[in-house]
């Protein structure tokens, strides 16, 4: 069970599903979001503009984001 922020955070860290956005509160009005999900790496790029996809240098890596990577925000201004 999850008590706190920090646990709830991390029951997502083996999320084996596509990509999921987060958006939780906390009874201590801690407000938060985490990206969850299987993500691959990408080899180049960032993913805001299309890249050839018959050359090898771009698309993805076979290893996944991991989850300390995943864009994740508590207490936004």
């Amino acid at each position: 069970s999850c008590t706190d922020v920090r646990s709830f955070r991390h029951c997502f860290e083996q999320w084996p599903f596509l990509g999921q956005n987060i958006v939780y509160a906390h009874t201590d009005g801690t407000i938060g979001y985490q990206l969850a999900g299987q993500l691959p790496k990408r080899k180049r790029g960032r993913g805001m503009l299309p890249l050839p996809g018959w050359d090898d240098a771009n698309g993805w890596h076979a290893d996944l984001v991991p989850f300390e990577q995943m864009p994740h925000s508590a207490r936004p201004e």
